[in-house]
């Protein structure tokens, strides 16, 4: 028997169809047009201040290119991440999360459609601010074995489960745009994010809790494939890759990406004061990684575990930005972070904590084991069916951590503001948000391209 899902999916998608609404409708491009990789224009009445579509493309990218110059990035690493955001509209999408949730309040035509169901306005609750299917993966889980779930919630806050929703959709979308998939299939994958949801909401308000992660004997697909291969990876095999064993002990293997910490007041605090609990091998900065928080500070440490015997591990002390559920105004909290990640994921990394003591400026930075155990999938490499599959099981995991874990009352809220009967009409507008705003997005990233020269 198929699943309430999977049903709801076949008849919106039937309905993408042959019935494609009015504003997703132009002449050039039609769900059902032969070019497949060209976005779905959305055509909106709209106020005279904001063009057909949505918001002025060139305002968001003043916008974000403006917080970016507010951040401790220096000109050489701007440039970096600049040439690297513009590569690719999937990539831009994911490095600003503020630019997102800006757009959700204040953009007329994407304010509209963030509302998902007109009759009932959504509960008000933690969620992770984020979740863009890149941001789901593999890590350690209590058993200390590798589980897949969100793997960063570093912009989780107090929200309307909308934002998550949405972004997760729009982002399949994206993808879906990136594989050159049918309109078709991207609405397939748009919609299987909120079917998928939902049917986990409805299931948790009478199994109760379940945890905000799936286990590898529950897993299947891309998911089973990627738990399996985190599995595999092995401590010692996983330091190799970035250290060797210089004189009995390990040390960092310096590079493009590992590079020493030039100030050696700097280094000496994090081995003094912000890791003294430990005793610490080596410390490097890290270059190159994140999208968001790409150039920011970040540095990483190897430590000698509390059984001496056993091999080192990898601790990254990581710059937080501000949250972007708050409009990336106000500084970050690392302590409120730390506390809401627990509480989303069921399950945080003894390791975790914060730290304001990494420099004079007192910024809040993130202290996190690098674990072997994390990773994800590599969407540029998916099929069809596999991501949607994967989109839906991004989907069922987020229902649970919205849920901290599945307890049938935050269930039950989540269920009354999107019954069975509102569901159809609630997934038809979820698909015409992620459409409307991946539209937004190429055309955000087509003038960020050439803002910055590249």
């Amino acid at each position: 028997m198929k699943s309430l899902a999977t049903c709801v999916v076949v008849l919106v998608v039937l309905a993408v169809a042959e019935a494609v609404p009015v504003h997703l409708r132009t002449q050039q491009h039609d769900l059902d047009a032969a070019d497949a990789t060209a976005p779905v224009t959305v055509l909106l009445k709209t106020s005279t201040d904001e063009p057909p579509g949505g918001r002025d493309p060139k305002w968001g990218v003043d916008f974000v290119r403006g917080l970016d110059a507010k951040l401790p990035l220096p000109k050489d690493r701007l440039a970096s991440k600049e040439k690297m955001l513009s590569g690719d509209a999937f990539v831009f999408y994911r490095a600003f999360p503020v630019l997102f949730h800006s757009d959700c309040k204040n953009a007329k035509s994407h304010k509209d459609r963030f509302q998902l169901n007109k009759a009932r306005p959504a509960p008000k609750m933690l969620i992770g601010g984020d979740t863009h299917i890149a941001n789901f993966g593999t890590f350690r889980g209590p058993k200390g074995e590798a589980v897949f779930g969100v793997n960063d919630y570093d912009q989780a806050g107090d929200g309307s489960p909308e934002s998550d929703l949405t972004r997760l959709a729009a982002s399949a979308v994206l993808a879906a745009r990136t594989l050159k998939l049918t309109p078709a299939d991207q609405a397939a994958a748009a919609v299987k994010a909120g079917a998928e949801y939902f049917e986990e909401v409805y299931e948790l308000t009478k199994d109760g809790p379940k945890p905000a992660y799936i286990t590898a004997d529950k897993a299947k697909g891309k998911v089973k494939d990627l738990i399996d291969s985190a599995t595999k990876q092995k401590r010692g095999d996983f330091l190799d890759k970035y250290s060797k064993i210089v004189g009995g002990s390990r040390k960092f293997i310096r590079g493009t990406e590992l590079i020493d910490v030039k100030d050696q007041a700097l280094y000496k605090n994090i081995q003094m004061n912000v890791l003294r609990s430990y005793k610490v091998l080596d410390i490097i900065e890290k270059l190159n990684s994140g999208g968001s928080s790409f150039g920011l500070p970040r540095f990483w440490a190897l430590v000698v575990q509390k059984d001496p015997s056993k091999e080192p591990v990898i601790i990254e002390m990581k710059y937080l930005l501000p949250p972007s559920l708050l409009g990336g105004s106000v500084a970050a909290n690392g302590e409120t972070l730390v506390k809401m990640q627990t509480k989303l994921g069921g399950y945080w990394n003894p390791i975790t904590s914060w730290t304001t003591a990494m420099d004079s400026s007192k910024a809040h930075y993130l202290i996190r084991e690098t674990e072997p155990e994390k990773d994800s999938v590599n969407i540029p490499k998916l099929k069809k069916d596999e991501l949607i599959d994967y989109v839906g099981a991004c989907a069922k995991v987020l229902a649970r951590a919205h849920t901290q874990g599945g307890q049938p009352e935050v269930a039950k809220q989540l269920a009354a503001w999107v019954d069975k009967t509102a569901l159809p009409g609630v997934l038809q507008r979820l698909r015409d948000f992620a459409f409307g705003y991946a539209d937004q997005v190429a055309a955000d990233h087509g003038v960020y391209k050439s803002a910055t020269g590249n």
